[in-house]
């Protein structure tokens, strides 16, 4: 028998080779790392863009492993080795409830679910709450956590799609209002599958009767 010390690592299947003189031997799939678990993240979310994150972890190994963290589907913008059970990691601003998250140490991953969510956006005021029946209305929607140019996002008025939605600051989107009636419509913001709601802000104006003639000529005003 032969006894030996092995130094820290992460990997899974590896194989073992013994050499005495100038004799060699090896068996396969014989050894392998503890694997890597997440437990917990602990930082002040719902996420304001671009948060530092602690993972706590387990099976995370030396300084000098490589690892990675991903929250949905993008990845951070960095990530930083605090000890044997933690991580901290800078996450990319964004929007998403109840998003995954996944850790990449060396070759062995490790996720949890539903573990981090963004701020929810808000829609606060609008600069127009009246519109015409005639044509479309752009309209300025105010509000908090609209995120980046580059995310998807869409109003709509009621039950209505806006005709076209654009992105302006974190704090405002533009919308081109299509023709309608009703009062009492809410301003609905989508941003990345992410629903904000404001009931009760808009109204058409209500048709009136200004002229009324009848089949002998007469007219009557209002």
């Amino acid at each position: 028998s032969v006894t030996c010390k092995a130094a820290r690592g992460v990997s899974g299947c590896m194989h073992i080779a013994l050499t005495t003189g100038v004799a060699t031997a090896s068996t396969t799939e014989a050894s392998s790392y503890d694997s890597v678990s997440l437990a917990a993240v602990i930082t002040d979310f719902p996420v304001v863009q671009n948060a530092s994150v602690v993972v706590i972890a387990s099976g995370l190994g030396s300084l000098a492993m490589s690892s990675a963290l991903r929250l949905g589907g993008t990845s951070s913008e960095a990530t930083d080795w605090v000890s044997t059970s933690s991580l901290s990691a800078r996450v990319s601003s964004g929007a998403g409830q109840s998003l995954r998250l996944q850790m990449t140490l060396g070759v062995k991953t490790a996720s949890l679910t539903e573990a981090l969510s963004y701020d929810l956006h808000n829609v606060v005021n609008a600069d127009t709450l009246n519109f015409g029946r005639a044509g479309p209305a752009i309209v300025s929607l105010s509000g908090s956590q609209f995120g980046d140019i580059y995310q998807s996002i869409g109003a709509r008025i009621g039950y209505t799609a806006a005709q076209s939605s654009s992105w302006v600051s974190s704090t405002s989107v533009v919308c081109a209002v299509p023709t309608g009636i009703w009062e009492d419509l809410a301003a609905v913001v989508t941003l990345q599958g992410v629903v904000s709601s404001h009931s009760g802000m808009f109204s058409y104006n209500t048709p009136q009767i200004v002229t009324l003639s009848t089949g002998n000529g007469d007219q009557s005003q209002w």
